[in-house]
């Protein structure tokens, strides 16, 4: 299970009895968030996805899993898709709940978007 921004594995933490009643459930920090340690994370956004794709990698081998389910909640599906995308034969099923990313923002996108101001 992998978190969202700003969060940590703690998130999950009603859920586990329930989803751990017939199978063994994982939830970690991901890198730079909650318990996990501090990374010093490149200034490139792709460089960035790969560093946090990488670390779950890190981890899976940690654990010694060979193929496991994945779900991803907001900024956590966005890593879960990345690492599925990377490493689909690791990935038995991907669940993604309310996923996103960071999308680059275009000069068209500046242009199109204007916040409504309310005085």
């Amino acid at each position: 299970m992998v978190h969202g921004f700003a969060a940590a594995a703690g998130l999950f933490f009603l859920n586990f009895d329930a989803l751990a009643e017939n199978r063994s459930v994982y939830a970690f920090d991901v890198l730079g968030f909650g318990r996990s340690s501090r990374h010093e994370f490149s200034t490139e956004p792709d460089v960035v996805e790969e560093e946090f794709v990488d670390s779950i990698e890190e981890w899976r081998k940690a654990v010694e899993l060979e193929e496991f389910i994945l779900l991803g909640y907001s900024f956590g599906g966005f890593l879960a898709a990345s690492y599925a995308i990377k490493h689909p034969d690791r990935v038995k099923h991907l669940i993604l709940a309310e996923p996103w990313g960071f999308p680059e923002k275009t000069e068209q996108d500046a242009k199109e978007f204007q916040a409504q101001v309310w005085y």
